[in-house]
């Protein structure tokens, strides 16, 4: 997946700053056409583990990120109930 805003490493800085820390979370799941799917609502979250890589430009890996998340709820949307408005 890929976080498209700064969204997630600014809860993560006000977690660490003292701040309020539990947000609902959305997860979409895309199709080949780029739509969304499903989506998945992880009902007051927090990150419990955030584990990021070394960059290294020598070597030709993906830099894969580790994201742990504890929630209160969970919701499954699927795809006949999604709105979406342009």
């Amino acid at each position: 997946g890929a976080v498209v805003t700064n969204t997630l490493y600014e809860w993560s800085y006000m977690i660490s700053s003292g701040g309020s820390f539990r947000r609902d979370v959305f997860i979409l799941q895309l199709d080949r056409s780029g739509m969304p799917s499903r989506v998945m609502r992880l009902g007051k979250a927090w990150p419990k583990k955030w584990i990021a890589p070394v960059l290294d430009t020598s070597k030709s890996e993906w830099a894969l990120e580790e994201l742990v998340l504890v929630y209160e709820s969970f919701e499954l949307i699927l795809p006949g109930s999604l709105q979406f408005y342009i």
